[in-house]
């Protein structure tokens, strides 16, 4: 399966055989190698959230990381990695544009619910990593109902992070394997662009030869079985507020 944790969160996984969902909460598309399919869902926010989160409320870690030589995310990744796996009892539904799947909602929003006297800015980072797995695992849960994942391959800005790798690995409990370039998407389509000049037979063997993994992220057993737990919360939740959804955006949209 890959994971694309950008600005969105895509997820496709490769299938050798066409699976429909009678829900239609996933779309299907024709994979490059023949014979093959990609199992696609995608959610409307995903790194674009921690984005939001530095913007806003970073100004501390962007100021301290121009002193020390350091990213702005890089900071908040060593205050999130002080939080324990569920922040502290705060929760983050990452739906700041709406969601569209698993579910669709135009006028879902984001919230972190969970906030005490006790809570650190740590915690509240955490919560938007771990907010940003669970949506994922909303979505690959999907397909896992249908085919068997043996390994995920990140891409994108949160595979930039270490911290937010294994938190996804913990959330999915499932292997992740970070491949060794940072534009995958320019990757690819220069492996496709291979085939065609003809360096390459087929897509297969342009990613035997171009395609490299960096490293991988286990999951860790008992942060797996926390997130667990946590899970059915996380979506119990945005269940619950599902007719508030509708009934703030009436109120709020007759006041403006």
């Amino acid at each position: 399966l890959c994971a694309i944790v950008g600005t969105a969160g895509i997820y496709e996984l490769v299938t050798d055989k066409l699976i429909l969902d009678e829900e239609r909460r996933y779309s299907v598309a024709y994979h490059a190698v023949p014979n093959a399919w990609l199992l696609e869902a995608v959610q409307m926010t995903a790194g674009a959230a921690l984005r939001w989160f530095k913007d806003e409320f970073g100004y501390e870690e962007q100021l301290r990381g121009k002193e020390v030589g350091k990213s702005a995310y890089a900071l908040m990744d060593e205050k999130a990695a002080a939080s324990p796996p569920g922040a502290r009892g705060v929760i983050f539904h990452p739906f700041l544009q709406g969601e569209r799947s698993p579910f669709v909602k135009p006028t879902a929003r984001g919230i972190f619910y969970g906030i005490g006297l006790w809570t650190k800015k740590g915690d509240m980072i955490r919560a938007v990593m771990e907010g940003t797995a669970y949506a994922a695992r909303d979505n690959i849960d999907l397909f896992r109902r249908k085919a068997e994942i043996k390994e995920v391959r990140l891409a994108g800005g949160g595979a930039q992070s270490d911290l937010w790798a294994q938190i996804i690995a913990d959330v999915l409990n499932l292997e992740i394997s970070i491949p060794n370039c940072v534009e995958c998407g320019a990757l690819g389509a220069a492996m496709e662009a291979s085939v065609v000049a003809g360096v390459h037979e087929n897509p297969v063997e342009a990613a035997e030869n171009m395609v490299q993994v960096e490293k991988s992220f286990k999951p860790n057993k008992e942060n797996a079985a926390r997130y667990d737990k946590l899970f059915p919360l996380y979506r119990k939740l945005y269940e619950t507020l599902w007719n508030f959804y509708d009934e703030a955006e009436n109120v709020y949209s007759s006041l403006e």
